[in-house]
């Protein structure tokens, strides 16, 4: 609607301006007819007899929307060198970096336009729809919003940089080598199907978690089978025990026989232990037979030994915890994942959401 006007100002004007020259000048005013009037008044005032889109672009320091079509070609096609001659040539001609970015945007609008309807947008050429309808038969919604982000990303960091032209390099060279990532959803899936063969996308359930590390001198023996009476309220295994203890408010005792005392042998109510040098605590010991008599209603024989002894609960835990997440890392998907994302690491994993075999 603005572009129509401004024709017909110029035509009362007796003034001949190209339709591109108009359709810039519209876009430029963003909506509003005064500062598009304003505009024009300035594009007469700088042409002879006719305006041109070139004298508009060069007085609004806009990219040349052939030169910015050629660049986002190039970054299509991952060509580096060719994207940054393509910036310096229109920095080179005074369009700032930043109109560069904004042109690369206005592109991947247009063609995600062009992808998700048929609406002409008259301010276009018509070698424009040509070429944006090229694009988006070849492009996916997933890519073109991914170049979205990526460009307003980069857009944004031009604004504010100390260095606006090399932050434009950086941008431009982030989104190309993006574009050569493969898209994460679509790779699973395909990674998922046995696309790339069986012997990256063998199922999981195949996969045997690796074991345990082993602990030298440490004897991982099963509790004792010895007999319990069975009116003894008392825990299974040396584990239960401690668990029981905390659950009863004994937080302080649990949290010492969880850290620093491995198991030699647990037989209720016999208690044999195994502590760490920093265990050594001569009230220790008869404070727990005391909590464990109120607890169990037996009297406890604890005490402590030199022999072999299970690794305490805490290196348990973490030996379980290791062996959790190398399970996750032998997982041929999330391998397959690692290798084609260089630089990726498990940071975080959580065993109760984990699909089942």
């Amino acid at each position: 609607m603005l572009a129509d006007h401004f024709a017909k100002v110029i035509a009362a004007e007796g003034v001949d301006a190209e339709p591109e020259a108009l359709a810039l000048i519209a876009r430029a005013a963003e909506g509003s007819a005064r500062d598009g009037l304003s505009i024009l008044d300035q594009a007469i005032a700088h042409g002879i007899e006719r305006v041109t889109a070139d004298q508009v672009r060069e007085m609004l320091g806009l990219a040349d929307r052939n030169a910015i079509r050629d660049l986002f070609a190039h970054v299509l096609e991952a060509n580096a060198a060719g994207a940054l001659d393509g910036l310096r040539n229109q920095y080179d001609l005074g369009v700032e970096p930043t109109n560069v970015l904004r042109g690369l945007l206005e592109i991947v609008h247009a063609v995600t336009r062009a992808k998700s309807s048929h609406r002409v947008d008259p301010a276009q050429s018509l070698e424009e729809r040509a070429i944006y309808e090229e694009w988006a038969s070849r492009l996916g919604f997933a890519a073109l919003h991914r170049l979205w982000q990526l460009l307003l990303k980069g857009l944004q960091e031009v604004m504010t940089a100390p260095l606006p032209y090399e932050a434009a390099e950086m941008a431009l060279l982030r989104v190309i080598h993006a574009s050569n990532m493969p898209d994460p959803g679509e790779w699973m899936r395909r990674l998922a199907s046995g696309e790339f063969g069986s012997a990256v996308a063998a199922p999981v359930g195949n996969a045997a978690a690796p074991a345990a590390p082993a602990i030298a001198g440490a004897t991982l023996a099963a509790p004792s089978a010895e007999i319990v009476p069975e009116t003894a309220a008392i825990p299974a295994s040396y584990a239960d025990l401690v668990a029981a203890l905390e659950g009863a408010g004994k937080m302080i005792i649990g949290d010492k026989l969880r850290r620093e005392f491995g198991v030699v042998r647990y037989a209720p109510p016999e208690l044999v232990l195994h502590g760490k040098p920093r265990a050594a605590d001569r009230e220790f010991l008869p404070a727990l037979m005391t909590t464990l008599k109120a607890l169990t209603g037996l009297v406890w024989d604890v005490r402590e030994s030199d022999l072999p002894a299970e690794p305490t609960l805490a290196e348990q835990e973490q030996m379980a915890e290791e062996a959790a997440r190398q399970a996750i890392l032998a997982d041929p998907l999330v391998a397959a994942a690692l290798h084609a994302f260089p630089g990726a690491e498990l940071i975080d994993h959580h065993p109760l959401k984990l699909r089942s075999a």
